[in-house]
């Protein structure tokens, strides 16, 4: 994780993105949405694909630990947003 975020990202990029989708996905979009602004940041689609970026470039080994915290974040909001 350190060689992908001084190499393609910036130090602590991933963390950064996996708050911020925890953020979005827990707190809800659609309240972010209607006091925030719409930006690809506030609504959670930013930290999201820079999770899949990483999730990518990671070695097979490292993915797994990555993806165990990603994961449930994902499976909560396709449920609360009628994705699942």
């Amino acid at each position: 994780m350190i060689t992908l975020e001084h190499t393609r990202m910036w130090p602590g990029a991933v963390a950064d993105a996996l708050v911020a989708w925890q953020e979005a996905a827990l707190v809800g979009t659609a309240e972010r949405l209607l006091r925030r602004c719409a930006c690809d940041e506030c609504t959670g689609a930013a930290p999201r694909h820079r999770l899949q970026q990483a999730l990518t470039a990671l070695p097979p080994w490292a993915r797994p630990h990555l993806y165990a915290l990603v994961l449930p974040l994902d499976t909560y909001y396709a449920r609360r947003s009628g994705l699942s």
